[in-house]
């Protein structure tokens, strides 16, 4: 009875719980005999595999979705197509463990193991999320520190010829934003320039150099756009195409444009702003891109309007509410911006001709209206970049006085995007920078372009990164294409 029972047929039929027959179990006399017994014959439950958590898997909608025309039931032959791996994945929870290993080859009394591994992988981790092996055999935390996020500094030197292993996990949200980051993705993007309209892109987890991937503006005549901004949803970026060279001439432009992430080419038209301007900044919560502030040449000047786009949808972009303006309305323009899915924040501004300030000020994404105070940064800022995961938002770099060559600045600063306070210092980039922008892939934050250390209207062509929940300074990522990297905008999304 037992080996007839261990026939695949026979065990399929109890984890049906819809079939007829036979079932094996113990006997019910308690003397370890197992038996045959009708499924008729079951009562209570459990007593086959509880079907509760298939079905929240699997749910009627989505069985209805997909089943063909023909009715009736649904062929197991065709359970693949019906159940497939993009909707497992959707539906399974998003705490995997993220794990990545890095292995590096010893040699005599070496202690400290850092940057490229043996198979070109820059190491990378949170504090408290690694395991670190040597010759196999796993180490105690007293062997060695790792606190930086960045390098493991073993206590003692090791021999040569062995291996040491370090393997990273993901550490689970704290909460904040959301448990994912669905305002942008792997692809890094660096839009126009002042001598230009392109854009570049690159992979944000290797570091090495940006590629082309086409143009915006293609829409007009227009062979520059300066003090652009953008938003994404991982899927689109869209972006303000602020002010345009037209012939010698620069006119401020209302034009949103957007680019498919994960598709190279150039730019479509999207919709238009509520007003045209240029510096103004972008951000975004997965759903909705908000544009924030800026400045007309026009005679307008400073504009504190804040607008929104549904990315996934082209239309025109519709008012949110207003900036702060604190005590000068030149926080309006050159800030920085980021957030996670409740919060946008706005940080510093400035302009040419006025001084740099030190505001923080946020909006609630779920009520429109305006600006609030949030806290301080660190120091004056404006003309710099902003970028995050779902936790924090980090600001790099930038102008701290009036004008002028001298005042740029290598900060990295941070706050807690869920937590209105001051700011708490990071470290630094690599280089001092004055128009840089920044963007993330929610793990590794970028800083990039600008002009740099005491030359003034020395373009440069740099990028660096950093782990955003490790505090430190930034690391040299590799280079934009071209050095055409004044008034830009930054944002990220997915390859794929």
């Amino acid at each position: 009875m037992v080996s007839k029972s261990r026939i695949l047929a026979n065990l399929g039929k109890a984890v049906d719980s819809a079939t007829t027959g036979h079932f094996l179990a113990k006997g019910v006399d308690s003397n370890g005999i197992f038996e045959t017994i009708l499924y008729t014959d079951l009562v209570g439950t459990p007593t086959t595999l509880d079907s509760a958590l298939t079905s929240q898997l699997i749910d009627s909608s989505y069985v209805q979705l997909r089943q063909t025309a023909s009715g009736g039931g649904i062929d197991s032959a065709a359970v693949t197509t019906l159940i497939d791996s993009s909707y497992v994945a959707a539906r399974s929870s998003s705490g995997s463990s993220g794990f990545l290993r890095y292995e590096y080859d010893t040699t005599a009394n070496g202690t400290t193991f850092q940057d490229s591994d043996k198979t070109g992988q820059v190491l990378s981790y949170t504090e408290n999320y690694i395991l670190v092996y040597y010759n196999g055999i796993l180490m105690a935390e007293t062997d060695y520190t790792a606190t930086n996020g960045s390098s493991v500094v073993f206590s003692s030197g090791v021999d040569s010829g062995g291996i040491v292993s370090i393997t990273k996990f993901s550490a689970a949200s704290s909460g904040g934003g959301g448990a994912s980051f669905n305002w942008g993705g792997d692809r890094g993007f660096k839009f126009s320039g002042s001598s230009t309209i392109a854009i570049d892109y690159f992979d944000i987890t290797t570091p090495g150099n940006a590629s082309d991937f086409g143009d915006i503006r293609t829409g007009g005549s227009a062979s520059q756009c300066v003090g652009t901004a953008a938003a994404s949803n991982g899927t689109r970026a869209v972006v303000a195409c602020a002010r345009n060279n037209h012939s010698g001439s620069y006119v401020d432009d209302n034009t949103l444009e957007y680019i498919t992430c994960a598709t190279t080419g150039n730019a479509t038209d999207f919709g238009d702003l509520t007003v045209a301007r240029y510096q103004s900044r972008g951000m975004g919560d997965g759903t909705k891109g908000y544009f924030t502030g800026g400045y007309t040449a026009t005679g307008a000047g400073y504009k504190d309007e804040i607008d929104f786009v549904t990315i996934a949808t082209t239309a025109n972009a519709t008012d949110f509410g207003n900036m702060n303006s604190y005590n000068s309305y030149t926080s309006r323009a050159y800030h920085a911006t980021a957030g996670d899915t409740s919060y946008g924040i706005m940080a510093g501004g400035g302009s040419d001709n006025a001084g740099a300030h030190n505001y923080i000020q946020y909006i609630t994404y779920a009520s429109a209206g305006n600006a609030q105070d949030f806290g301080d940064l660190t120091r004056t800022a404006s003309k710099f970049g902003g970028c995050s995961d779902a936790t924090r938002s980090v600001f790099c770099g930038g102008s701290h006085e009036t004008g002028g060559s001298g005042n740029k600045d290598n900060t990295i600063d941070y706050v807690t995007t869920q937590t209105p306070g001051n700011a708490t210092d990071f470290g630094d980039c690599t280089y001092s920078s004055q128009e840089a922008v920044s963007c993330s892939n929610g793990t590794y934050g970028t800083h990039m372009g600008g002009y740099d250390g005491d030359n003034s209207y020395a373009e440069v062509n740099k990028i660096d990164y950093f782990t955003i929940q490790t505090p430190g300074n930034a690391t040299d990522f590799g280079d934009l294409v071209s050095t055409n990297n004044l008034n830009t905008c930054s944002q990220s999304g997915n390859a794929a």
